[in-house]
Formats: structure tokens, sequence, C-alpha cells
């Protein structure tokens, strides 16, 4: 538009100045029509300037980090003119690295929708928070420029997922039956009654107490009642993962070895720092997990996990996985006197980890997490 403005000013005192050296009609009228043009330009553009409409949105709300999601902008005109240049600005920023990036699209609008696809990808995890701004469109002659209107676009929000890595880990504990456990394992029946895991058939050697008389009776055949098993968490994950480059590298790891535990239907904990305390989710499959990452994803916005007292946090808990950028001595020492006989790890991405100023007890490990090698890291950990 400045060029345009510029190009405009020349033009006008050149034919200033041949009104001034030219003693005749043509001149005048030469100078009139100069004049003149740039209100015509906006007379006419008006009809398209106001007609313009956008629509923008994300095809999916989520994805794994370095996955690409299309996002479509859709230019319309709601009257039958076609506006001048128009330019909006589109605004990313990762909320838990901060990396913020802007990228500016031109496009006329006519009655023909126009769709721009953007292809947004991130190499970290986090919510990346998408936003038009600055939209501004020209009148024909590109002098006079109008704001747009965006509230009819809100901004779109995208959840890239950490990294699932496969090393090779072991459960150092099974899952063991526990009777006051509410979490039932989804591929053993037990003996627990309150709970029901599947119907089968009748085998010899079962007891008549078992049967499903109302269904039997339904299908000719007798079925028998296979009742829950109760299964005991052990593991606890304290999350304080900070953000940046540190924080995807460290979500990285939590994902890769809360992955694992649901594979083998070991549940576990995942505890969060949230003011005075700590929020806490029960972590049994994939989607129990989600709530955990998104609450991290959004720098520890916890409105979705159950704030839990230090007693309950760590009862009956036998391992305990401390993942911080920066491990602080308080934490460590609350661990510590909360859990004094369980088995205590930590992850972080401080480059000297031996440096925590805390009295560690015996087999503590402290392990060191580098980009690019979380694999072989990780690989040979017992869970």
């Amino acid at each position: 538009m400045l060029k345009n403005r510029i190009s405009y000013l020349l033009i006008l005192l050149g034919v200033f100045l041949f009104f001034v050296c030219y003693n005749g009609y043509i001149s005048y009228y030469v100078l009139l029509v100069a004049l003149a043009l740039p209100l015509l330009s906006l007379l006419l553009s008006l009809p398209g300037i106001l007609g313009i409409r956008l629509e923008f949105q994300a095809e999916e709300l989520s994805a794994q980090k370095g996955q690409s999601v299309p996002l479509r902008l859709t230019i319309s005109n709601a009257l039958p003119f076609v506006s001048g240049r128009a330019r909006v600005t589109l605004r990313t920023q990762n909320i838990l690295t901060g990396e913020i990036q802007e990228e500016h699209f031109g496009f006329t609008a006519s009655q023909s929708p126009l769709t721009i696809v953007h292809q947004l990808t991130s190499p970290l995890c986090g919510q990346v928070v998408c936003q038009l701004r600055r939209g501004r469109v020209c009148d024909y002659m590109g002098i006079f420029a109008f704001p747009m209107r965006l509230s009819r676009c809100p901004r779109q929000t995208v959840v890239f997922y950490p990294t699932v890595h496969s090393p090779l880990l072991s459960l150092n504990q099974v899952p063991q039956p526990n009777s006051e456990s509410d979490t039932y394992s989804q591929t053993k029946p037990g003996d627990d009654p309150s709970e029901l895991f599947g119907l089968r058939n009748y085998r010899e050697g079962d007891k008549l107490s078992r049967v499903h008389w109302k269904l039997s009776q339904k299908t000719g055949g007798l079925l028998i009642k296979e009742f829950g098993y109760p299964i005991a968490e052990h593991l606890l994950f304290l999350l304080e993962p900070g953000s940046g480059q540190e924080a995807d590298l460290l979500l990285d790891a939590f994902a890769t070895l809360s992955h694992f535990l649901s594979q083998q239907e070991a549940p576990h904990r995942a505890a969060l720092r949230g003011g005075d305390g700590f929020s806490m989710k029960e972590i049994t499959d994939e989607e129990s997990r989600r709530p955990v990452l998104n609450a991290l994803l959004s720098l520890g916005k916890t409105d979705t996990l159950q704030p839990v007292s230090s007693q309950k946090l760590f009862s009956g808990v036998s391992h305990i996985i401390y993942l911080s950028h920066t491990p602080e001595e308080g934490t460590v020492r609350s661990v510590l006197q909360q859990a004094p006989f369980a088995r205590f790890s930590i992850l972080t991405t401080a480059s000297d980890p031996s440096a925590i100023n805390a009295d560690l007890p015996g087999g503590t490990e402290l392990i060191s997490l580098r980009p690019g090698q979380i694999t072989e890291t990780l690989n040979g950990f017992q869970l």
C-alpha cells in the first residue's frame, strides 16, 4: 500500500507540473481527473470491501508433534463485487515453549469462495494457539485501507502431543491383587463379586453360585459369571517439566513410560504441582493420560485434575519417578519424608544432575535426558 501511495503522489506531482507549465484546458482537466481518481476508486471499492466474509478453522484439534494439521481460511464476498487487495496475519504461539510465528496472506474476495490451506506443524509438543490478526483491505488503487472484522474467525487451539518412543523397558513389580483398589484388570478375571468381568460357558467344576440364571434361561445353556480382578497402583510420576525444549524432552519421557505401563496393564498415578500442593490423576489407559498431558501442555492448568493431600498422594506407592528440569531440594526432601521406603528415580534435563543439594538415599537413580537420545537413555530402565 505504501508503494501505491508513493506512486500516486509522484503521478500527482507530474500532473501538477504539467498544469503549471502548460497553459490550456487539457492540463486543468488532467489535474481534476488525477485528484478525483482516489475518490472514485474508493466509491467503487466500498461494496466489495463491505461484503468480505472470512471463515477460519483447523481440521484437527490434536496431533503428534511433527505431524501437520491443515488450517483452512475461506474467503468470499456476500455481494456481487470483487474487493481490493486484502491482507491478514496468522499468528501462532506455542503455550508450552513460548515460540511465536507470524505468516501473512494476501487475497481478493469475490462471490466464488477462495480457500487458503496452511499446514500447521510443530517440532515440539504443546498447545499451539492460532489467531488471525491485523486484517486490512484496500481500495482498487491501493491508497485507502480499512480494517476487516475478524470477530467471526475465533482463534483455534491445536494440541501437539509428545512422541512415544520404544525403549526396552521392564516392569520391576507386576500388578498385584489389591482388595481395596477401585481399578480392575481388563484382561484377567478375579474373585471380586462387586465387579463383573464377563460371562462364559459352564465348565465342569464351576460353582453353581456363579451361574447367571436369567441369561442362562434365555440362551438355553449355563452361563458363568466371571468376577473382577482388582489391581494395585504402585508407581507415581511427579511432574515439574517447566517450559521450553526441556519440557518437551521430559514430556516425551513421561509419555513413553506411561504408554509402556498402560500396555502392561499397570495402573499408575501422575501428580502435577499447583499452588501449594499437587493435583493427581490415576492413569489406566491412553484416554486417562490425555487430561494429564493437556494440563502439562497448557503450563500446568490443572482444572481437570483432582487436588490431593500428600498422604493420599504417596499412599501405597513403591516407586516414585520425579521428572523435572531443575529438581527442587524441597520436593526431594518431601518425597523422602513421605515415602522413605519407596524406590526413587529422578529424570532431569539438567546438565549436571549430580549437583542436587539434597541427601539422596542409596539406590536413587539420577537419569540425565538428552535430545534425540531418549530411547538409548531409557533402554533397560525398570519401572
